[in-house]
């Protein structure tokens, strides 16, 4: 709209000055050829001007964007997800690895001592002497198991019928009372047992490689080997 303006009076300065000049009027001719080298300056600066052009993104570089934005997202997801892949197969190899410990312990015990055989067998048929003595190879190999794998601490110092007086501030996991009168302001009594707990653990340890099979076998069979007579 500008440049059409200016335009104009350009125009009509230069027919005006026209007009003068032919009617022989020089002061307003001079005057006008003035106006219109200044209306022709203004033109021509004008239209020398750069317009500064708005640059909208195109809308295939938004898609572009959009989409890379959503990519990011994805991989995001994908390492989040990784990541707890990976904490759940190490928790699930603790467990086996745990569990296959509790299996090699029991190993050991009945290697030791005997104990399944003792536990599931039905010894209630059995006369009274074949259990005593049974019970007495028991003892002994579990305590070795025992005393080999753990180290267990009484954790009262007093003996069993004697009296035992609680600090105020006593752990109520280490200690269980029995038949405590609400009018007694500081637990006190008879020690009916001393507890126990463990102060240092060895359990058998084993090696085991990812998809080896838990290992199930006890006992295995014991066959003593023969000559075959034909």
């Amino acid at each position: 709209m500008q440049k059409q303006i200016l335009g104009f009076f350009a125009l009509i300065s230069a027919i005006t000055t026209s007009v003068m000049l032919y009617n022989r009027s020089l002061d307003t001719g001079l005057i006008a050829s003035v106006a219109t080298l200044i209306f022709i300056a203004l033109h021509l600066r004008f239209q020398g001007r750069k317009v500064e052009e708005v640059k909208e993104p195109k809308p295939g570089m938004k898609l572009i964007d959009e989409l890379n934005e959503r990519l990011n997202a994805s991989k995001h997801q994908v390492q989040s997800l990784q990541a707890r892949l990976q904490q759940l197969e190490a928790e699930s190899k603790a467990a086996d690895n745990e569990d296959a410990a509790v299996l090699m312990f029991l190993r050991v015990l009945q290697e030791k001592s005997r104990l399944l055989d003792f536990a599931l067998t039905d010894i209630a048929r059995l006369p009274d002497p074949q259990v005593g003595a049974a019970a007495r190879v028991v003892h002994q190999g579990l305590r070795g198991v025992l005393q080999d794998s753990f180290e267990i601490k009484p954790i009262a110092e007093a003996n069993e019928g004697q009296n035992l007086q609680l600090p105020d501030d006593f752990d109520s996991s280490r200690y269980r009372i029995l038949q405590q009168s609400a009018a007694e302001q500081k637990p006190q009594g008879v020690v009916l047992h001393r507890g126990w707990e463990v102060k240092k653990m060895n359990l058998p340890r084993t090696l085991r490689r990812p998809g080896d099979p838990l290992p199930s076998v006890l006992a295995p069979v014991e066959i003593e080997a023969r000559e075959v007579l034909q």
